[in-house]
C-alpha cells in the first residue's frame, strides 16, 4: 500500500489523536476506505451525513477534489476542524440543518452543481433514520458513485459510544441491501464500527 499524500497523513494524525477523539471509527477502517477512495473513486463532489466532530468530514475533504458538504443537526463542538478550514483553505462546508428536511437537500443539491460521486451516511442510528438517510440521498448519486454506511458491523455496535444498543441499527438495514456491496471491518480487539460501500450502477 503506497503512502498517502503528506497533508492527509498529517491529518489522519490529527484526528486520530486519542487526546482528543475526533472520531468514531478504527483508524485501519478509515485508511483502508481512503485509500479505496484515491485509487478507485477519485471524487470531486462528497457529502457526509452526521458530521459529529467533524474529523470524518475533513479526512474526506483532503480525498475530495472540488467540494465537500457535512450536514449536522447539532454541534457536537466541530469548532478546531472549522478553524482548520478556514485557516488552510480546505474545501469543507459543515452547516448546522436537519439532513432529511427536503429544502435542505435542493439546497445541497444546488451548491454541488452536479451529482454526489461518494455520499458517506452516519447520522441518525435507527433503521428508520438510516432507512430515509439512504432514500432520500441516493437518487443524487451519480452512476458508479459510491454510497459508504458506517457502523454496519454489529459486534461493534453492541458497545457504541453514546448509542444504546437497541436503537443502533444501521447493521440491519445495511443488510438488507443488495448489489455491489464491500465490507471494510476490523476483527480485532475491541472490533471496530465496521464501514459498508455500495457502489452503484
Amino acid at each position: 500500500m503506497t503512502e498517502f499524500p503528506t497533508r492527509l497523513e498529517q491529518a489522519l494524525q490529527w484526528v486520530f489523536d486519542p487526546t482528543t477523539f475526533r472520531i468514531q471509527q478504527h483508524a485501519f477502517e478509515t485508511r483502508t476506505l481512503l485509500r479505496k477512495v484515491l485509487d478507485e473513486l477519485k471524487p470531486e463532489r462528497t457529502v457526509e451525513l452526521g458530521t459529529w466532530r467533524g474529523g470524518n468530514a475533513l479526512l474526506l475533504s483532503l480525498v475530495t477534489s472540488k467540494i465537500t458538504i457535512s450536514l449536522d443537526i447539532h454541534d457536537y463542538d466541530r469548532n478546531d476542524v472549522i478553524n482548520m478550514v478556514r485557516n488552510e483553505g480546505i474545501g469543507l462546508t459543515l452547516p448546522l440543518c436537519d439532513c432529511r428536511s427536503h429544502e435542505v437537500i435542493a439546497n445541497t443539491k444546488m451548491c454541488l452543481d452536479g451529482t454526489i460521486d461518494l455520499l458517506f451516511i452516519d447520522d441518525g442510528h435507527c433503521i428508520e433514520e438510516v432507512t430515509a438517510d439512504h432514500r432520500l440521498w441516493a437518487p443524487l448519486v451519480r452512476p458508479g458513485g459510491w454510497i459508504v454506511f458506517h457502523d454496519i458491523n454489529p459486534e461493534a455496535n453492541l458497545l457504541a459510544p453514546g448509542v444504546h444498543p437497541s436503537i443502533c441499527q444501521a447493521h440491519a438495514y445495511w443488510q438488507t441491501l443488495t448489489g455491489n456491496k464491500e465490507e471494510i471491518i476490523y476483527k480485532g480487539t475491541p472490533p471496530g464500527p465496521g464501514i459498508g460501500i455500495l457502489r452503484m450502477p
